[in-house]
């Protein structure tokens, strides 16, 4: 560390990256500013555009008004504008990520919900340990190529955006298993999606299909795509033997797939306002099936 010249080890704790090339534990960091210190690094002795006023003033906002779990656990940012509205604490709206934020090194969870955003730049590719990106009621419209380079990526939450492309190469987040892409304004899904996902949400959207490949998310308990222009659900769909819940209501679907009833998990099935005139007759052979919504 270019401050208490310890081992830099973000296993340990968060680890921030400077332009000079050296290190710094970021409670070193905070320390000094907390002290009214000027930033320096201990060891080149760089100031200046290294250690710059929006350098400083970005750490002492995530000090001041990230959640309690970032005093506790630096590897987890979480700024909420709905929990400084409870508290009733002055917000400071972000309408970009600080860009301090992408030298973090050790960060495993990243999240500006309620915040203004329009961009998520390249740059969020270099935070090598992210685990979990929450971008929710933003106003960013796509998602950089450099998420998919993301090697611990496994929870990506960007709901109730302006969201309208996903990167193609999606899937090569091996381990993701929570994909969240509810409330957006998306026409299409890539191909290929994630294989370990555990859920699927992209209910409010534009889609008018779902992508074949679904049926090789073997891991899949939830689907929730209502709301959007579906013609048709893909007949890979009914080989999901762990999916329990299959949300559809409000699209265009006039047919669903003949097989459904080898969907031997399922326990809801909820179909209504559509243009269906008839259900398979394989509906009967789901021996868990609790909840079939079928109206309108």
């Amino acid at each position: 560390c270019g401050i208490c010249k310890k081992d830099l080890d973000a296993r340990q704790g968060l680890v921030v990256g400077a332009s000079c090339g050296h290190g710094h534990h970021y409670a070193c960091l905070l320390g000094r500013l907390l002290e009214g210190s000027v930033l320096s690094c201990g060891v080149c002795g760089a100031n200046g555009k290294v250690f710059s006023k929006e350098f400083a003033q970005s750490l002492l906002l995530f000090h001041e008004e990230a959640t309690p779990c970032f005093q506790t656990h630096s590897s987890e940012l979480e700024m909420w504008v709905v929990s400084e509205l409870t508290i009733r604490r002055p917000v400071t709206m972000l309408t970009a990520i600080p860009e301090v934020v992408f030298n973090f090194d050790g960060l495993r969870c990243l999240d500006f919900t309620g915040h203004p955003i329009s961009v998520l730049p390249p740059a969020i590719g270099k935070m090598r340990s992210l685990k979990r990106l929450v971008l929710i009621s933003s106003y960013i419209q796509e998602l950089p190529d450099e998420i998919c380079d993301l090697p611990q990526l496994e929870q990506l939450l960007t709901c109730c955006s302006n969201l309208r492309t996903i990167p193609s190469r999606i899937s090569t987040c091996g381990r993701m298993w929570r994909l969240y892409l509810d409330g957006n304004r998306l026409e299409s899904l890539p191909e290929s999606l994630p294989r370990y996902m555990d859920g699927l949400k992209v209910s409010g959207n534009k889609l008018e299909r779902l992508p074949d490949s679904l049926g090789d998310c073997q891991h899949i308990k939830d689907i929730q795509a209502y709301a959007n222009q579906l013609t048709a659900i893909p007949d890979s769909v009914c080989n999901l033997q762990s999916l329990r819940h299959l949300m559809i209501h409000g699209n265009r679907l006039r047919t669903l797939p003949e097989s459904l009833g080898s969907i031997q998990a399922l326990e809801s099935l909820v179909v209504h306002d559509n243009l269906l005139e008839r259900l398979p007759d394989s509906v009967c052979e789901l021996p868990r099936l609790e909840w079939l919504y079928v109206y309108n």
